[in-house]
């Protein structure tokens, strides 16, 4: 069981660190100006979540959840995200 668990790393500005039992992958974050980090845990989780619902690789997983999270930074205070903004390497 432990070949399909991993961990994942948040850090910020510097993307996220995935862990597994034979990888580790760096996943460069999305280049977006911080106004509030307010919810971009919960919506990095939420894109991560969404890639492994879609049978994604856990580095498109990453990419997601990357995105998702830079979204939420860039506004004051609980994040709507719009996903019709979402780059199409990423649909």
């Amino acid at each position: 069981m432990r070949a399909k668990t991993c961990l994942v790393v948040t850090r910020g500005a510097k993307g996220c660190t995935v862990l597994t039992a034979r990888d580790t992958l760096q996943v460069p974050s999305w280049p977006v100006e911080e106004v509030d980090p307010t919810g971009a845990g919960d919506c990095f989780l939420a894109g991560f979540t969404l890639g492994l619902l879609r049978g994604e690789s856990l580095a498109r997983c990453a990419e997601l959840a990357n995105w998702f999270g830079a979204q939420a930074v860039t506004q004051v205070g609980v994040p709507r995200l719009d996903v019709t903004r979402l780059p199409a390497a990423l649909r």
